[in-house]
């Protein structure tokens, strides 16, 4: 009861200090009053700019927006992951694609034969190629600059490397199978970690290839027909 007294008096003393007002100082006030006593009736508190306080978070519900957070953040967290492993797949056949130009470029300028690049077995006599290079290039397909009957000859990792043979350019028009016949890829399985991977030479693992055609494909090695060393090697392919 004394609350509706006090209250009564404060809207008496209110709107006689309203009514003392000039004409447009006036109209303001009473909206601004009409306001915080719409607010009072519906029990709502004053804004910080009429003279209240804004009532904060409590504790109950800072926690549950902090429990919202962490869920969404579970949620989204692998969806984040598989973007960004998926962008970085996509940049790895891109780069593939810019080699095959370069390729492309190198056959239609350099030779009337339309002949491939052809290096020189080992590529590199350095000891410390396998860990410094190897792991993190792309690989060329031997069978581009070494002929079918060369080729045949293999029959072991071993001999890739041990007994190397003199190379013998290819032409772009001896590929009988464009489309199916891998000419450059991924020698690790970096989109997809393994243990103890072997590149090329053994069954595990999934890499991005360029094919002869110009065409790229992401495929497991398990998709790959086994060569004459019994993986999936493309170069003995």
């Amino acid at each position: 009861m004394n609350e509706t007294r006090e209250a009564v008096s404060v809207t008496a003393v209110t709107v006689a200090s309203i009514d003392s007002c000039s004409p447009a100082s006036r109209v303001a006030e009473r909206s601004r009053f009409s306001a915080i006593i719409g607010r009072r009736r519906l029990g709502l508190p004053r804004p910080a700019g009429m003279g209240g306080i804004w009532r904060g978070f409590t504790l109950v519900e800072l926690l549950i927006v902090i429990a919202i957070i962490a869920l969404l953040t579970s949620l989204l967290l692998p969806s984040l992951t598989q973007v960004r492993e998926r962008a970085k797949r996509v940049l790895c056949s891109h780069n593939l694609r810019q080699i095959s130009l370069a390729m492309g470029l190198y056959v239609n300028a350099y030779y009337d034969e339309t002949y491939h690049p052809c290096a020189q077995d080992p590529v590199s006599s350095d000891p410390a190629a396998k860990n410094s290079y190897e792991a993190t290039s792309y690989a060329y397909s031997m069978s581009f600059y070494h002929s079918p009957e060369q080729i045949d000859t293999i029959s072991s990792v071993s001999a890739t490397y041990e007994n190397p043979l003199p190379s013998v350019a290819q032409t772009a028009s001896s590929v009988r199978r464009p489309f199916a016949k891998i000419f450059i890829g991924e020698w690790t399985s970096n989109h997809n970690a393994v243990e103890q991977g072997k590149g090329w030479w053994c069954w595990v693992g999934t890499r991005n290839f360029l094919f002869a055609d110009g065409r790229t494909g992401f495929l497991k090695a398990i998709e790959i027909r086994p060569a004459r060393d019994e993986f999936p090697d493309a170069n003995l392919t």
